[in-house]
Parts: structure tokens; sequence; C-alpha cells
């Protein structure tokens, strides 16, 4: 070290790094000198080689020791040797060892933007980016000019509005926005097909056989988890009838009609309820007038849309009761259904089989086929999710739908965060910069990252909600 940086004598100094290498190949503080002297000899050639062959023969436990190489390895090749895909793959093992590493997405993502065939990878890191750091204006900005280039005017038109929200609006961009506001549309007669619902609007975390048997037998797990309304005080006095239905009825079934579901639905209306609800035996909604009315109209239609997906999406049992007992109990229906089937559960061989007897009274015709369709993929591994992740999953698809029919990302937001228990009895309004809560609060930075995705698009455009549904 004396030569490099006492005496300034880079031929001695790389000379004695290359000895003290061939004593110890695995040596990464001699390695990542030599390398910093190479650097600064612009040998970017033999840094690369040196580097390459180092990451090649390190034990893969010290790899994270070389993140600082990793990003020195992606500038040379980005900077001096102009190979793109090289130094995607070194900032790519800066992901493996950290994923979070908000530097190393940062550099993957202007990469991917850089290079037309990289279009859809630029915009999935950009997506992850905004996970790490909501506030992030590029990664926006970058968004915003990769649906230009595909002429997908909707999302400009949305992704235009968060960067005027976030004081990043050119004047051009003020212009298109200005020129376009009064083609949001705020209501829909359309319809989305199951298949588009359950492809784009549910969230990947949720799908599965856990999620496929709970829809199957939702309606029918009233002796395992019993019904809520006289819990909750709801009398059945309090249904609203579709002869004579109030706001609440009106909103739920023109979302109902936007998601595409075409069963049976009821409402309940009690004159005072704190939070709104979707309950079992029978499925329905309950929600206070008064509740409803403390809200903007587009904040109503989020509440709204939330709700209805978690009904159609027979999300009640798994939020009202524990998510382990809900999972336990839908692999014994699993078991129930095919009897060749082992799956470990947490209860007593004889509970168990008492249990195991229940949940075969649930299957039925209706559901019969579905049930032994999903038990034929149900795994252990899937019975041993995180219960707490499953259901927040659940929450995410409510979220989305609440944000489609709702069609303005800060009303959405707003609705969310008065609803957060951590939040309750604090006027958002009045805090001087409200948009600081947003990271403390997972469901909104999930919203947020899906509501510049390709999947929300698609569906403000086939549910009508886009600029161009008009």
């Amino acid at each position: 070290m004396v030569y490099r940086e006492g005496i300034r004598d880079l031929g001695r100094a790389r000379a004695q790094f290359e000895s003290a290498l061939k004593l110890n190949e695995v040596h990464i503080p001699s390695m990542q000198a030599l390398g910093d002297i190479y650097l600064e000899q612009e040998e970017w050639e033999k840094f690369i080689e040196t580097s390459e062959k180092f990451v090649r023969i390190i034990p893969p436990e010290k790899l994270p020791e070389l993140i600082p190489t990793f990003f020195k390895m992606g500038e040379v090749y980005r900077d001096h040797l102009k190979n793109t895909e090289r130094a995607i793959i070194s900032y790519q093992q800066v992901i493996k060892q950290e994923p979070d590493n908000e530097r190393a997405r940062g550099e993957l993502a202007a990469l991917y933007v850089s290079d037309p065939k990289f279009i859809d990878q630029a915009k999935a890191e950009n997506l992850n980016l905004i996970r790490l750091q909501p506030f992030r204006a590029q990664s926006y900005r970058d968004l915003a000019n990769i649906y230009k280039s595909q002429r997908n005017l909707d999302a400009q038109f949305w992704l235009y509005g968060l960067l005027k929200n976030f004081g990043d609006l050119d004047l051009e961009e003020e212009m298109f926005l200005e020129a376009n506001a009064g083609k949001a549309q705020k209501t829909s007669k359309r319809t989305l097909k199951e298949i588009e619902r359950e492809g784009m609007l549910v969230h990947p975390d949720e799908k599965g056989p856990l999620r496929e048997l709970l829809l199957a037998a939702g309606d029918f797990l009233e002796k395992v988890f019993p019904p809520q309304l006289e819990k909750l005080g709801v009398k059945k006095t309090y249904r609203v009838s579709e002869k004579t239905p109030n706001a609440a009825m009106n909103l739920a079934i023109e979302i109902l009609t936007n998601l595409g579901y075409e069963g049976d639905f009821e409402i309940y209306s009690p004159p005072q309820l704190a939070e709104p609800a979707v309950v079992n035996s029978p499925p329905a909604i309950v929600i206070s007038p008064d509740y409803l009315a403390r809200f903007t109209v587009p904040e109503q239609r989020f509440i709204m849309g939330r709700l209805v997906a978690h009904f159609i999406e027979r999300h009640a049992v798994a939020l009202q009761f524990p998510t382990d007992q809900v999972i336990f109990h839908l692999a014994l229906l699993a078991m129930a259904a095919d009897e060749k089937l082992r799956l470990r559960v947490p209860y007593p061989e004889a509970e168990a089989a008492q249990r195991l007897k229940a949940m075969k009274k649930v299957i039925n015709r209706k559901n019969k086929v579905q049930i032994e369709h999903a038990a034929e993929r149900l795994t252990q591994e899937m019975v041993d999710t995180d219960p707490t992740a499953w259901r927040r999953a659940m929450e995410h698809t409510g979220n989305r739908a609440g944000l489609l029919v709702c069609g303005d990302l800060f009303a959405a937001i707003s609705a969310l965060m008065k609803t957060d228990p951590r939040f309750k009895g604090v006027k958002l309004d009045n805090l001087a910069d409200p948009q600081s809560a947003w990271p403390k609060n997972e469901l909104v930075v999930e919203m947020l990252a899906y509501s510049v995705s390709d999947p929300f698009f698609r569906l403000r455009e086939r549910a009508g909600f886009s600029i161009t549904s008009a």
C-alpha cells in the first residue's frame, strides 16, 4: 500500500498486489486494490479480466464483499467498453446480493431505458424502484417516456398527473394534461371479463389453490366460521332491498357490473357502524350510509370498490377470522376432497379428524369439481405460507379494485390513509406534508407501483375508465 498511497508508484504497487494474489488468489483487499490501480491506469480490459476471474473463484459466501467491484465493473462496461449487456449483468450481481440496493436498481433502470429491446425490463425495474422509493420522480419520468413512445395516451396522461404532483412537468406535458383532462372517465358501464379480473386485478401473492378453495367454499363455512352479522350488531332488517335501493346499493351494483360479477348480492346498511365489512353466511357487504358520507365521491368509489372486490373474492372469512386457521381448514377441505392427500395441520389427531369430517360437509354438487381441482395442486409449502402475507395480498387486491373504479390515485391514497388505524384521529389534510406518510404504509406503496403498471392501464381501457374509452 506504501507504493500506491505513499510515494504514488503505481507500477511497483501493481507488482506488489499481483504477487500477493499469487500467494492467496482469493484475497479480496489485494484484488480490489489491484483493480483500482488498473482503473487509474485506464487499463479497462485488464481490470475486467482480473475482476471476472476473481468472481469465478471466490467462495459464494464472500460475494457480498465484492459489491463495490461489481459497481466498478458495470461502470467500465457501460462507459468505456460500451457493452450494455455486460454492464447489466454486473449490476444484476449486486441485486443478487442486495435485492433492495437502490443505486444498483437505478443503474439497471437507466441501462434498460437506453435500449429499446429492454423495454419490459425497464418498466419492471422502475416499478421495483418505486416500491423502494415512492418519490423517485425519475422512475415516473422514465415510465412516461416509455408509454409515450408506445403511443399509450392514457398511461401517458396518468403519469403526467403524477409528475405534476411531484412538480416535475414541463410546458408541453402540462398542455397535454390539460387538453385531455376532460376525457377522463369517472364512471363506466363496461364490464370486465372474469379472466381479465383474475389475470390483472388479483394480486399474484393471493393466487393459487388456496384462493381457489376459498372461492369454492367461502359461502359454506358457517359451521366452522360462524356468521358475523350478529356479532357486528347488524339486524336482518337492515338489508337493503333492490326495489328501494339507497346510494350505497346503487354504487355497489355499478361497481359489481364494472368488475364482472353476475351472482347474488346482499348489502346491509345499519344506521351506525364504525367500519364497513364483508361478511360470510350470507355473503354480503355491510356499510353505514353515515360512514360513506364522510368521504368525497372519489373516495367513496375507492372504498366501495375495495369492499366489492373482497365480496367477489370471498375474502370475508380470511379477513374476519385468524387467517392461519382459515388456511388450515382449507387444507382439511382439500384432504376431504382427495383422500390420498396428506397435509400437516396443527391439530391433535382426534380434533383433526373431527374438523376433517366437518369440512367434508362443505363439499356439494356446486363446488365439488372446483375443490377437487384445487386439491390436486395444493402442497404442504402452500399450507405453510405466511398467513399475514396472504391476507395482505387480499388487501392489495381490494385496493387495486378500488383504485380502478375510483380513477383518481390521490383520492384512493387519501381514502386508504384515512382508513389506516395508525392514522386514526389524524387529519391528514392538516399535515404540512401529507405525502410524507405514504412510505410508512405498505398498502399505499404497493398501490402506487400498481397504478403505473401495464395490467392497470389495460384494465382502465377494458373497464372503460381510460381517456380513450369515451
